[in-house]
């Protein structure tokens, strides 16, 4: 919960598409492709998904900096579409900073409050106590150069916030960061987020960062949205093979419904046959279906308790985990213990256990 009422703005994004055109080969491609999206005031979205997905593009949209072909965007139910970047009261932080290498730190977060002619007494006052919030006290004289890569993202933000915006939006803001840094950062911004009460648009590629910070992940591919939900939603409970993979590590088992009976559904995996939760009304006899089983589901045994009978193929030691490939019936299913005290080896025969509830099932496309 945000420590403050949230003094974000509401967005709203109707039917927004946008194609470009490849000028070598006059091609049109699809960057965005009709999609609706409403976030709440002082929400904490991110847009998630690979490369040419859609996702920097529906941000830019946003702000002002590309101009969708239809659709519009909405602040507080008004439309902004027609309005440049900078009327639109929205703070920006980009991917490599922006930041003028000319300037000093204070120079740099002052900027865009002297664009908007704020007296110089109330300049100053405001870059001081942004510089304190982001942990930059005393850094005002510096310049960029002089700053490491976590301190010159904290410059980007302070720069970004000091304007007062009801939302933030963040281009994949922690990509140049090496990972121990991007881990802190990333949980310094969601804590100042809340903090604030702002509304954040966040884009990036990787899902540790969108289910660490968000309030909810859109995930998107080829200028579509294919799920939005909170983070345990998307990953417990994908709707489609795309999401189901692309969130974190994941077994898909294809099979068909036996039979349903008080929203259970009978399903037969590796062999075996489970009764599985099942709310989807779509499902019915004889459905062709998706069970998904994540790695850290199953439980595995040295003896000879269970029906999931395997050999174990491969062994990946990390630590605090330890990931297994488990051949089943000739199907490798991927298999991860945490803090383990004891570790199997290679060729062991092992059996293997999985919790009915964490099993999930979603529809199969056709072939599968």
């Amino acid at each position: 919960m945000s420590s403050v009422e949230p003094v974000g703005a509401d967005i709203g994004i109707n039917h927004i598409s946008k194609t470009f055109s490849v000028s070598a080969t006059k091609a049109l491609i699809k960057a965005v492709n009709d999609i609706s999206l409403h976030i709440s005031r002082g929400e904490f979205v991110t847009l998630l998904g690979p490369s040419g997905c859609g996702k920097t593009t529906t941000l830019r949209i946003i702000a002002g900096f590309e101009t969708a072909d239809s659709g519009e965007v909405l602040v507080d139910g008004k439309p902004i579409s027609n309005m440049l970047p900078n009327k639109r009261d929205l703070g920006m932080v980009f991917q490599d900073y922006a930041l003028f290498p000319h300037m000093s730190v204070f120079d740099n977060v002052a900027y865009g409050l002297k664009q908007r002619k704020v007296p110089k007494k109330d300049i100053k006052d405001r870059v001081a106590e942004v510089l304190k919030l982001v942990g930059l006290e005393g850094f005002g004289n510096r310049s960029p150069s002089q700053l490491s890569g976590g301190q010159q993202q904290r410059v980007a933000l302070a720069r970004a916030i000091v304007i007062k915006p009801r939302v933030l939006l963040f281009d994949e803001p922690l990509s140049n960061l090496d990972a121990k840094l991007r881990v802190i950062m990333r949980n310094e911004l969601r804590k100042l987020q809340q903090r604030l009460g702002i509304t954040a648009i966040y884009v990036t590629h990787d899902q540790g960062e969108a289910m660490s910070m968000s309030d909810r992940i859109v995930v998107m591919s080829q200028g579509m949205i294919l799920q939005v939900g909170t983070p345990q939603e998307i990953y417990r409970y994908p709707k489609e093979r795309f999401v189901a993979q692309f969130i974190g590590k994941v077994n898909l088992f294809p099979g068909k419904v036996t039979r349903i009976h008080e929203n259970k559904a009978h399903i037969t995996i590796l062999g075996v046959e489970f009764e599985v939760p099942c709310t989807n009304e779509a499902f019915q006899e004889s459905s062709d279906v998706l069970a998904v089983v994540r790695p850290e589901s199953f439980r595995m045994f040295p003896e000879d308790k269970t029906e999931l009978k395997g050999q174990i193929k491969d062994r990946v030691y990390l630590g605090s985990v330890v990931e297994y490939t488990v051949a089943i019936r000739e199907k490798d299913v991927v298999v991860m213990q945490y803090d383990p005290s004891e570790l199997h080896e290679v060729s062991d025969e092992v059996s293997l256990t999985v919790p009915t509830g964490n099993i999930h099932l979603m529809p199969a496309i056709q072939g599968e």
